[in-house]
């Protein structure tokens, strides 16, 4: 397995820093983006993206971690931080991800727990993911998403039910 420290500049200038996890294979492999919950870090709830981005590894599947803008090793304030602020940063580290040479843009999936799944969730319709993975209250986070894209998008609710399912 091989570990990398990693950093980048979001599009807004700001140094993102995260950590890539990979199998011992050459070439380009399936990759999982892992995005942390609120207040968290890069290595997850109870270092739980540490372990998984190392059992994904043992099975030939390539990872990142990276700490939002205002959390963990990054650039910024954590009082800076703004739900527009981490879906950009989402978005950027997909996009990052996808450049990478050891990365096959075509199998890349998006994860998240907690806050990070909703992120992922509502940023999944943007940038497209092979697939998506949502750890911890998924259907709150579901429900939370497709009440944010309806406001986004003009749609309106009735009795908490959108009534044009865009998800």
């Amino acid at each position: 397995m091989k570990i990398l420290q990693v950093q980048f500049k979001n599009r807004n200038g700001h140094t993102l820093r995260g950590i890539v996890t990979l199998p011992d294979t050459e070439g380009k492999v399936p990759f999982v983006v892992h995005l942390h919950g609120f207040a968290g870090s890069c290595s997850g709830y109870k270092s739980m993206y540490t372990h998984l981005s190392r059992a994904l590894a043992a099975q030939g599947i390539g990872s990142a971690r990276f700490d939002f803008y205002g959390n963990g090793e990054s650039d910024g304030e954590f009082e800076d931080m703004s739900f527009d602020g981490l879906h950009t940063d989402a978005q950027d580290i997909f996009a990052w991800a996808a450049e990478q040479p050891y990365v096959d843009s075509e199998k890349l999936f998006l994860s998240g727990q907690s806050m990070g799944g909703y992120i992922a969730a509502s940023c999944a319709p943007v940038i497209q993911p092979h697939g998506l993975i949502g750890r911890r209250d998924v259907v709150r986070l579901r429900t939370a998403c497709r009440r944010r894209c309806a406001d986004r998008q003009g749609l309106h609710r009735h009795g908490g039910s959108v009534l044009q399912d865009g998800l």
